[in-house]
């Protein structure tokens, strides 16, 4: 199985339809407003959204007022989200780039890596896109990451599958294989819709918390704050997510 650029052909068309009811517009707004209140964003901030896909958190964040560029590398989904802001009067600049090249320095205020998208390079891209990252903020600018909670994961056995019903029919996803050594996991996902069957593999490194702390710090963002999830849940080995807060600090931590 060629996972390598999985992503190319996972974010389209099926992609939307499948998952556009998980990923809503309405959970959208409720995870950019959690945001907006707990991190006191104002209006007039500037903010990046990588891997914004169909502008799910950039269109509402617009809307509130801030000033926002959303980066992604499907071409289907940017349409998507280029139409929704247009349908919903929002501005947003959207941009077709790659996440782990895209920088714009000292431009930002915020930048955020939402949905479960770090991870899915190898870990030398995946380390590129915390340092562009670092380089398109601020100083005292803030990274938002969300994550999966590996601890938990990993409590609830990584391997085996679950499916969902979703409109038209049902998702299945499996895990197909888990390397500890390198953290790897292999991932297929089968959707049954409309009676087309599409599947797709893909992989996903998996980060602890303490590997995430050290990368942050590696490139001058310290870690102010977590959560297990977007309702202002304590983060813990019981939560789904992990969900980071990092500031950009100057060189020394001054």
């Amino acid at each position: 199985m060629k996972k390598k650029h999985w992503w190319k052909t996972a974010f389209r068309e099926t992609y939307l339809t499948a998952f556009d009811e998980k990923y809503s517009v309405e959970r959208g707004k409720k995870e950019a407003a959690f945001l907006i209140r707990e991190l006191q964003i104002k209006k007039g901030t500037r903010i990046l959204d990588l891997a914004c896909g169909q502008g799910r958190h950039a269109i509402p964040f617009a809307q509130r007022g801030m000033h926002i560029t959303g980066v992604d590398a499907s071409v289907y989904l940017l349409r998507v989200a280029r139409q929704r802001a247009r349908t919903e009067g929002a501005d947003v600049s959207f941009v077709k780039g790659d996440i782990r090249s895209y920088r714009d320095a000292g431009k930002y205020d915020i930048a955020l890596v939402l949905g479960n998208s770090f991870g899915y390079f190898s870990d030398k891209d995946n380390e590129r896109v915390l340092t562009t990252i670092a380089g398109s903020l601020k100083t005292g600018g803030l990274l938002v990451i969300d994550l999966s909670n590996t601890p938990g994961m990993l409590r609830r056995q990584i391997t085996g599958e679950w499916s969902q019903r979703i409109p038209g029919g049902e998702l299945t996803v499996r895990t197909l294989n888990f390397d500890p050594e390198t953290f790897q996991v292999e991932m297929q996902w089968r959707i049954l819709q409309n009676k087309r069957k599409t599947v797709f593999d893909g992989m996903l490194r998996l980060y602890t918390p303490p590997e995430i702390s050290h990368l942050l710090a590696e490139r001058n963002l310290v870690i102010e704050k977590t959560y297990g999830s977007f309702a202002n849940e304590s983060y813990s080995i019981k939560t789904k997510r992990y969900l980071v807060v990092a500031r950009k600090v100057s060189i020394g931590g001054s």
